[in-house]
């Protein structure tokens, strides 16, 4: 099954040079931009959506004892 089978690490490492060659965008919502760059940037979107979509957690912590 080609799906299933990982990358060849040149076509992820071309991948990852075409996105660092890009020039810098002001962009408000990460999450929509890789959404909308997912078929560029296939495996980078992919990671990048996992990353970012990660439930934020919140945690009570004590003051420290004196």
């Amino acid at each position: 099954m080609p799906a299933l089978a990982p990358p060849k690490s040149t076509e992820l490492g071309n991948e990852l040079e075409r996105y660092l060659n890009t020039d810098i965008e002001d962009i408000r919502d990460a999450i929509l931009w890789w959404h909308e760059h997912r078929a560029v940037y296939p495996r980078l979107s992919q990671m990048a959506l996992n990353y970012l979509t990660i439930p934020g957690t919140s945690i009570h912590t004590h003051p420290p004892f004196n």
